[in-house]
């Protein structure tokens, strides 16, 4: 695909705003295969999408409070917690590449 058409489809947020739905429904969906299960299953969260506020050239999600992972360059969560956050977000991007259709 080339840069001309696939730049106007970067800009359609309503094929985000579907991609994120999609993805809500299949964070939430048991794996056929164990091992791409995780105890941090549900620990990666999505924003809902405030379906009446969108449009193709709009997206409205929820704001979702929490800790920044790096204040001014340091960490700002302790070690073990950054640990444990991205073993579920490797989990989660497992789980999409190996099991998403």
């Amino acid at each position: 695909m080339g840069a001309f058409t696939q730049i106007p489809q970067e800009f359609d947020f309503s094929k985000e705003r579907a991609n994120i739905q999609y993805l809500q429904q299949f964070a939430h969906t048991p794996s056929p295969h164990p091992a791409l299960d995780s105890p941090l299953a549900g620990a990666v969260r999505y924003p809902q999408v405030h379906e009446a506020l969108c449009t193709s050239s709009v997206l409205v999600m929820e704001y979702v409070d929490g800790t920044p992972l790096i204040v001014d360059g340091k960490p700002g969560v302790p070690l073990a917690q950054g640990q444990q956050l991205l073993r579920a977000l490797l989990f989660e991007y497992g789980r999409q590449v190996f099991l998403q259709v």
